[in-house]
């Protein structure tokens, strides 16, 4: 079902990126050099570079080497790791002039790799009679371009360039010819399995693995196979690999065609350090855009621009388009060489919006004088939440000693598709940062109704003196004793660093010994203030005991509790503020 969805966008992805596709066997790549010759196989002239050389030091010697520029233009291609496999008329030059690998620097692999691309181009040469591929091989078996060679190296020819060629006076390269094309297409999807494919339903070859590599999804260079079928319990009637799920070679290189453009297009991707999550819309005039978490551009007016990347930016989900809208995520496997789609959902966009405006309003949070304001906390702000106060780096630095980044992808990948939400590993990084000492501030206490309204709980934006969860009204009372003591002043430790750790471990204990000090501070005020604190107080703790408090908090309860405590705060330095008696606490920044 994902591949069938993935191979319907190919159309709207072929009029926007057009590109992408190439021939039958062809991909675009990087061309370094140019070979002209003749149609005796001569060479006219030096090769050619097809890009400006530029310097660049290596990492051993650390000496500076000539690296040539590229175009990128559509070239003959198939999967190779290590066995010896050319492509015609356009290769690397150890395959094309014997060139010495300097990776591997041994003779007799440079002959044999030669060898291949000789016997390879004699194939052609028969199946196509053209006069064209018949100069190429005239060239190679002549063997005739030492002077040429020599001029090159020393202009910067790499063993790994890639090289391919064009008859003098032609603007046209050979691999350009139709008979080429044709030839090498049939070449590609030769295969010795025959089925009916799923997809287009047409019985023919059918590929047992995917001809083209699935290039983007951040990790180890040179991109990754999709892999499905890779252990035996998921083989039916013993059938290995793709065949228990049959594609031809044409479908197949579509479909990698597609991912592979959706994923360097960053109006469809956003990407992590080991996954990635692609988008696309069904209409051909709808233009669905995704964007780099890392470089948002301001003021773009695109609809899906906004919407899927509202969660990083924390602004509220705009728009009225309802079309339906395809999600892929995918990350790397074990072995870091493949690919595995993670999730898949195609719903309606209002459906995603509904979802994202669910993560916005369900970590919304008052500020400190209790004004509930269209401020919105964005991921990386949450995220921050569970950092160090006061820790060096950038945002992304910071995140990253704390989480994987698998981790932000399952955190966006809740948001966006639904999936399972990360709440556990979320909480415990956030109170660790509590007990250690950091303030629990606006972006914590967002995070922490985040967390909490995940759970089905129905935590407010601000004071509800309505609630009587124990560990909400020993929040408040916290926070009443805490203002009473500076009410009091004079003293050299703060009821935080005493009682904070031991309210949230230990709550029966410390709310008895909290009790005492209310008492105790209430008896040194003056009668005025005395009367307004035990009016708060007698508010916040009638109707509840000590055996109603439990001996331990969950880590639920452990967030209800700083959240009584950070409403409780907001609504005194509210009345404060109102009557102009002090100013409330600003708000740290990042």
């Amino acid at each position: 079902m994902v591949l069938e969805r993935i191979l319907k966008a190919k159309d709207i992805i072929r009029r926007k990126i057009p590109e992408a596709f190439c021939p039958i066997g062809y991909e675009n790549k990087g061309l370094s050099w140019e070979i002209v010759i003749d149609m005796n196989g001569k060479t006219v002239g030096p090769f050619i570079p097809c890009g400006e050389s530029s310097g660049e030091k290596t990492k051993k010697t650390k000496k500076t080497k000539k690296v040539n520029g590229f175009k990128n233009v559509p070239l003959p291609w198939n999967k190779r790791s290590n066995e010896i496999n050319p492509r015609v008329l356009a290769d690397q030059a150890k395959y094309i002039l014997e060139l010495v690998d300097e990776k591997n620097p041994k003779a007799e692999r440079a002959e044999r790799l030669h060898a291949s691309f000789i016997d390879l181009t004699r194939e052609c040469f028969e199946k196509t009679r053209s006069d064209d591929v018949r100069a190429v091989l005239r060239f190679l078996e002549s063997g005739s371009w030492e002077k040429e060679l020599e001029a090159a190296v020393e202009n910067g020819l790499l063993s790994d360039d890639v090289m391919t060629f064009r008859i003098d006076g032609h603007p046209d390269l050979i691999i350009e010819s139709d008979d080429v094309m044709r030839f090498w297409a049939t070449r590609s999807i030769e295969t010795e399995d025959v089925g009916t494919c799923l997809l287009c339903g047409e019985k023919g070859a059918i590929c047992r693995t995917h001809p083209i590599r699935i290039n983007g999804v951040p990790g180890p260079s040179g991109g990754g196979d999709l892999i499905s079928f890779n252990r035996s319990s998921t083989w039916s009637y013993d059938k290995q690999q793709s065949l228990n799920s049959p594609v031809c070679p044409s479908c197949a290189m579509d479909y990698a065609r597609v991912l592979n453009a959706l994923l360097k297009s960053g109006d469809h991707c956003v990407k992590f350090e080991d996954s990635a999550i692609v988008a696309w819309g069904e209409e051909q005039d709808f233009n669905p855009r995704m964007m780099d978490i890392r470089n948002p551009s301001a003021g773009s007016s695109s609809f899906i621009t906004n919407m899927i990347d509202s969660p990083w930016r924390g602004k509220p989900v705009p728009g009225e388009v309802d079309e339906m809208f395809n999600i892929i995520d995918m990350m790397r496997g074990r072995r870091q060489s493949r690919i595995v789609i993670r999730g898949y959902r195609r719903e309606r966009i209002h459906v995603i919006r509904e979802r994202i405006t669910r993560f916005f309003e369900a970590s919304r949070i008052c500020d400190w004088s209790e004004n509930i304001d269209d401020k919105f906390h964005g991921l990386f702000e949450l995220a921050i939440a569970c950092c160090k106060d006061g820790d060096s780096g950038s945002m992304g630095e910071k995140i990253k000693r704390v989480f994987e980044g698998r981790f932000l992808a399952d955190w966006f990948s809740a948001i966006v598709m639904g999936n399972a939400f990360p709440s556990r590993r979320l909480m415990s990084a956030m109170l660790g940062r509590v007990k250690a000492g950091d303030r629990f501030d606006r972006k914590r206490a967002a995070l922490g109704r985040l967390l909490i309204n995940q759970k089905g709980d129905v935590m407010p934006v601000a004071l509800d003196e309505s609630i009587k969860d124990p560990a909400y009204l020993l929040g408040r009372f916290f926070s009443i004793v805490e203002f009473m003591q500076k009410e009091r002043g004079g003293v050299s430790s703060t009821i935080a660093k005493q009682y904070l750790n031991e309210m949230m471990n230990r709550p029966q204990r410390a709310f008895s010994n909290l009790a005492e000090m209310s008492v105790k501070y209430a008896s040194q005020m003056s009668d005025g203030k005395r009367v307004n604190y035990e009016k708060i107080v007698l508010g916040i703790t009638e109707g509840l005991s000590v055996s109603d408090i439990p001996r331990t908090f969950t880590d639920e309860q452990r967030v209800t509790f700083l959240l009584g405590r950070y409403h409780q705060d907001a609504n005194v330095w509210k009345g404060r503020v109102k009557n102009k008696e002090a100013t409330a606490p600003e708000e740290e920044t990042e």
